[in-house]
């Protein structure tokens, strides 16, 4: 069976996951933190990163899966795919790779819309 959105939106979430997992790695590494945060906020905020990812992505990737196998409309399946791709780069990238302050708090809120609004959206298309 042939499932492009769902494959797609897998591989770059995928991408996605491997950068984040390199960034808490290194991180690791060059903090000599073997387990947990070990107190530092840098690297709590590396974790959450990565862990967020991780505790969205799949189910998405079911929602799209389930969807797509029902033959939901493609370009909203579509939509809802890049949208969600997009909350996740943009709320991976304020937690991972820039200073949270004050400013970026707006972006961390748009990526979490963009996470929760495609997966209600997906999870609507699988109702009706």
């Amino acid at each position: 069976m042939y499932l492009p959105i769902t494959t797609s939106t897998a591989v770059v979430l995928g991408l996605w996951f491997i950068i984040l997992s390199s960034r808490t790695i290194l991180m690791r590494r060059e903090k000599r933190i073997n387990l947990g945060d070990g107190g530092d906020p840098s690297m709590l905020r590396v974790l959450r990163a990565h862990a967020n990812l991780s505790e969205y992505a799949p189910m998405m990737l079911i929602l799209l899966l389930l969807a797509e196998m029902q033959t939901a409309h493609t370009a909203l399946l579509s939509f809802a795919a890049v949208a969600f791709i997009a909350g996740r780069l943009i709320h991976g990238y304020v937690f991972s790779f820039s200073s949270l302050d004050t400013g970026k708090t707006m972006w961390r809120v748009a990526g979490m819309a963009l996470t929760l609004t495609p997966m209600l959206v997906a999870i609507i298309v699988l109702v009706l």
